[in-house]
């Protein structure tokens, strides 16, 4: 099953003049913290943090079986099934195109990802990634697609154009979830294992920077102001309000660690400091 990520029961507390964007992910509570440069279908839907629903722009929500190998097909104004679709061994995270007229389904068992064609909900291409691909998400303009490879510890960039593999990126441990900027500029990958961010600059399909993110996260979403990302911490049970720093943005000069979660080092390599500024329970 999966859950929407929220503030903490009771609490009543939001960032002022902020949206919070759901997440796919079992955090609760907020931690806001910065950086700022120098200047129900079938059984078992995936795993949460690999953002097993989406809408698309044709009126159609899609939802990941990951028991099943299956596709869900909803009708967002009856919500009903209106079709279930064969995807590949234990699909996980999905995508959709702007324009409605493709899916992408990561299949975490097959390394593989499926290409659905919504005009009559047919697989119609298969591209090969890497180990346990989890989650994927689409560059602002629809032209490239990141899907991080949970066991390998990269993410492939497959070019939508073509449906081939125009890149592999190394990043840290067991990453699960990607991002963009709204600008397109630069990506941001959750990586559950090593309690970090990749901070990607997407002209060069290479990490600029790594951002401490909690001890576990796994899920990563921007606000449309790109000024803002909301960080699930699974082992940490909470919600991490960052202010992120473009991949081509000079790095902080100081900071001080953050006072609401146990300190304990989260990556063998070396992180861009952050600083806490707010914190929400």
């Amino acid at each position: 099953m999966f859950s929407a990520l929220r503030t903490r029961a009771g609490s009543g507390r939001r960032p002022t003049g902020r949206t919070l964007r759901p997440v796919l992910a079992a955090g609760i509570g907020i931690l806001l913290i910065s950086c700022t440069p120098a200047p129900s279908v079938h059984k078992d839907t995936a795993y949460v943090p690999a953002a097993p629903v989406r809408a698309g722009a044709n009126g159609r929500v899609y939802v990941t079986n990951q028991q099943d190998n299956t596709l869900s097909v909803i009708d967002a104004g009856t919500y009903k099934v209106v079709a279930t679709v064969p995807a590949g061994v234990a699909p996980e995270g999905v995508a959709v195109a702007k324009d409605g007229k493709h899916v992408y389904i990561a299949n975490s068992g097959s390394a593989r990802v499926s290409v659905l064609d919504t005009r009559n909900n047919k697989i119609v291409k298969t591209v090969t990634v890497g180990k346990s691909p989890t989650g994927v998400g689409l560059s602002p303009d629809g032209r490239s697609l990141y899907v991080t490879n949970g066991s390998s510890n990269t993410v492939s960039v497959i070019d939508t154009r073509t449906n081939r593999v125009a890149a592999t990126i190394p990043v840290g441990k067991s990453p699960v979830n990607v991002a963009f900027s709204p600008d397109g500029r630069t990506a941001y990958v959750a990586n559950s294992g090593s309690g970090n961010l990749s901070v990607i600059d997407t002209s060069t399909h290479r990490v600029a920077r790594k951002l401490s993110a909690g001890h576990s996260p796994v899920g990563v979403a921007i606000t449309p102001d790109g000024k803002s990302a909301y960080v699930a911490d699974e082992v940490g049970t909470r919600v991490l309000a960052v202010e992120p720093a473009p991949a081509r943005s000079p790095p902080c000069r100081s900071a001080r660690a953050p006072s609401t979660w146990p300190s304990r080092p989260t990556a063998t390599t070396p992180t861009l400091p952050i600083s806490a500024r707010e914190a929400y329970p």
